[in-house]
């Protein structure tokens, strides 16, 4: 199993209000077939997210997200202390001059899950930023602007995940059932959903605030939709790609869990490849995905013996 995951920064303050589509209720959708449900989807995602909590209004009042996002600037690539000291310290010209440089290798949007430069396309991919920079409006702008043909044609179905309310569902759930749950209408077509699992994308935001653990032991994982297990272990598929391989992925998180995204990544990567990973193996990623987050972070590429 062949899998791809691109890890990007991201930088530039925007309000954050989370908001999730399991929170509100429309009215049920319209429509007898699958086009019809999804353009009746669409519909329902514009009226959820296209209005965000002003926190500075009055109790109630809202205003439009277009209005609010601020463009962030997604980089491949972290900036060392010495880039981050440099940017500070200019002025006029010079921060123009910077700025300028690093919105030229950015990442537009639109093109997260686009083949790269090397021709491969990501099937996972993890935006990274300090809290406050504007993850979340990010994660509600993907979901806008999808359902408003903007970006993402690729998929037919785009689902907002707030990792922050995950960790209240605990009672068991398949997957079909937690799609049904990101729907506003009471029937959609989920054997049609399912059946092209290319075709959908899944926004986790939050990743970091999920407060139960993805290390589960692999036989515990399931690969079916329709099987109804606790959401931690449906979750856990979900990302570990055990469930639904071929659907996308977009994780919102701190750069503090990036170890951790790691490790469940590359187990998955072995465990497809081997069958089942060797004993102290997960000792041994952890200690080489520590390594490996630090030379992202230190943009350090040799260590010592006695740092491994």
């Amino acid at each position: 199993m062949e899998e791809d995951l691109r890890v990007l920064g991201a930088r530039r303050r925007c309000p954050l209000t989370p908001l999730s589509l399991l929170a509100l209720a429309p009215a049920p959708l319209l429509g007898s077939s699958p086009s019809d449900y999804c353009r009746s989807y669409k519909t329902a995602v514009r009226q959820v997210f296209s209005r965000i909590k002003d926190q500075n209004a009055r109790v109630g009042d809202d205003v439009s997200l277009n209005a609010r996002y601020s463009k962030l600037v997604i980089v491949n690539k972290h900036r060392d202390e010495e880039q981050r000291e440099h940017e500070i310290a200019a002025r006029g010209q010079r921060h123009a001059e910077v700025m300028k440089e690093q919105a030229s290798s950015s990442i537009a949007l639109g093109d997260l899950f686009k083949p790269g430069p090397d021709g491969w396309t990501p099937k996972v991919v993890v935006l990274l930023g300090a809290a406050g920079v504007g993850k979340t409006m990010t994660a509600r702008k993907i979901m806008l602007d999808w359902a408003s043909d903007k970006v993402f044609a690729e998929f037919d179905y785009v689902f907002y995940i707030h990792c922050r309310e995950g960790n209240l569902l605990t009672s068991r759930a398949s997957m079909a059932d937690l799609i049904a749950q990101c729907c506003p209408s009471s029937c959609p077509p989920l054997t049609e959903m399912l059946g092209q699992p290319e075709k959908l994308l899944f926004v986790m935001d939050g990743f970091d605030e999920l407060r139960f653990s993805f290390d589960l032991p692999s036989s515990e994982l399931c690969s079916q939709p329709w099987e109804q297990r606790p959401v931690e272990i449906i979750l856990s598929s979900l990302f570990r790609r055990r469930l639904l391989p071929e659907s996308s992925l977009g994780l919102t998180q701190s750069p503090k869990t990036t170890t951790g995204i790691y490790i469940l990544y590359l187990s998955a990567l072995l465990r497809s490849l081997g069958g089942h990973l060797k004993q102290g193996m997960p000792r041994v990623l952890r200690r080489l995905c520590c390594l490996a987050a630090d030379g992202v972070w230190k943009q350090k590429v040799l260590f010592e013996e006695k740092e491994e």
